[in-house]
């Protein structure tokens, strides 16, 4: 039998795919609380963190023509799953381990469900919404980044990570447009981001600091700072 006409994969397809990979050997990172002598969640936090990284390398690819009919849906699925289960995952795996109240662990399950439920709903408005300018929510790859960025920059209270999960869930339905970042300042952005995950954690902590400054710093004023901007993927 012939593989189906839609199956041919472009090469921003395969980068997609692999970003798939990477949130997959996320969430099964953090079903484990040590995975090779290491702790789960800060393997599971630098997965995501290489996942953003696969995500702009894949719609940079997309933009110079290496692209296919399937490849804005799979890019749409695969930020479902890294940005969306994964982070959700992180956030309660780290609460059960280390929270003993049930209530404090219902919350932390609450805020974390409402995370994903805003990264799904913010992933079908940027579908619906592929031909706007502007497109509006703050987008789940940011929550993720400043998630996992958060928890390796030392905060590792599951219940401060649950709250801003929470705050996220909201953000990424309002109404605010969001433009993407300009070459520039991804390619800084994606220098910083790499040296957080592959460097060892006394040395990676103020680099994954400085991630989230910057992190906080678009999601403050990129509606504002980039309205001279379209929305890049």
């Amino acid at each position: 039998m012939r593989p189906h006409p839609l199956c041919r994969i472009s090469l921003a397809d395969g980068v997609s795919i692999t970003n798939l990979l990477i949130g997959f050997g996320a969430i099964c990172l953090l079903t484990e609380p040590v995975v090779g002598g290491f702790d789960s969640h800060s393997l599971g936090a630098r997965a995501i963190l290489l996942g953003a990284i696969a995500d702009g390398v894949d719609g940079l690819l997309a933009r110079y023509g290496s692209d296919s009919q399937i490849g804005p849906v799979l890019d749409s699925v695969v930020d479902v799953v890294t940005f969306g289960v994964a982070p959700g995952l992180f956030v309660v795996t780290l609460a059960t381990r280390s929270v003993e109240a049930t209530g404090s662990r219902l919350l932390v399950i609450g805020l974390a469900s409402a995370y994903v439920v805003g990264a799904i709903v913010r992933t079908a408005i940027y579908t619906t919404e592929s031909a706007q300018t502007f497109r509006r929510g703050v987008p789940n790859t940011l929550g993720a980044v400043i998630l996992a960025g958060a928890f390796l920059a030392g905060l590792t209270d599951p219940l401060a990570l649950a709250v801003l999960a929470g705050i996220f869930a909201y953000l990424m339905v309002t109404e605010t447009p969001y433009p993407g970042l300009r070459r520039i300042d991804a390619i800084g952005v994606g220098s910083v981001q790499t040296l957080a995950i592959i460097l060892p954690p006394p040395v990676s902590r103020p680099l994954a600091g400085l991630l989230v400054i910057v992190a906080v710093a678009y999601l403050l004023g990129g509606p504002v700072l980039y309205r001279d901007r379209g929305i890049v993927k």
